[in-house]
């Protein structure tokens, strides 16, 4: 009998970089593809892929874009889990002067999830796209539903975070434990009395600080 999972983990990189979103292309993208507001991507876009460009040159195992809540992964990573990303789509990095850089690309898929807290766990609601997402005090209180990995042991929330099951987890430590690290979420076979899955909702627009200042 195979032994039940009692958690999943957050995969994240333990060196995190940064790449700033190019203004052009962020103020040229279709708003079909970005939500106007929070900048997540809308669920009707998918399975479609997103380009994205971005003003520096891309570093690390899984860069960070400001502004944009896209995911961005090296390919090294992307090879050593291709076969539990068959439901996701992907799409090109175009760093300096627009050029395409091979060595990463986008990836999303949807429907994303949502985890859920304690009593002390709030959440938003963007009133455009509708996307919610958590707000709580400590990672020790961020729970995921058992059920939202049964048919895919990668998925995604809506800020594209990745959430691997403890058979994925198990190749990431031998691996590339050196460049990733995993955080246990504990699993739940149902969500907290009375939550919803809707949150307060809010208008949330996307300042543009680079028209007015450098980079730091």
């Amino acid at each position: 009998m195979a032994t039940r999972t009692e958690y999943v983990y957050s995969l994240v990189p333990r060196k995190e970089t940064y790449v700033h979103a190019e203004p052009d292309w962020i103020e040229a993208v279709p708003p079909e593809m970005l939500c106007t507001a929070c900048k997540r991507i809308n669920d009707g876009w998918f399975p479609r892929a997103i380009d994205v460009v971005a003003r520096n040159r891309f570093s690390g195992w899984m860069p960070s874009m400001w502004w944009v809540a896209v995911e961005i992964s090296c390919r090294n990573l992307v090879a050593l889990l291709e076969p539990y990303l068959r439901h996701f789509s992907f799409g090109q990095c175009l760093g300096e002067g627009g050029r395409i850089d091979p060595k990463y690309v986008t990836m999303y898929h949807r429907p994303y999830i949502l985890l859920h807290g304690d009593e002390y766990t709030s959440y938003r609601t963007c009133r455009v796209c509708k996307a919610t997402w958590y707000n709580c005090k400590g990672q020790r209180s961020i729970r995921a539903l058992r059920s939202d990995f049964a048919a895919h042991p990668i998925r995604q929330d809506s800020t594209g975070s990745l959430y691997v099951t403890e058979e994925v987890a198990d190749i990431v430590v031998a691996k590339c434990f050196k460049q990733m690290k995993l955080i246990r979420i504990p699993l739940d076979d149902a969500r907290p009395p009375g939550w919803t899955g809707v949150g307060e909702e809010f208008d949330y627009q996307i300042p543009v600080p680079w028209r007015w200042q450098d980079d730091p």
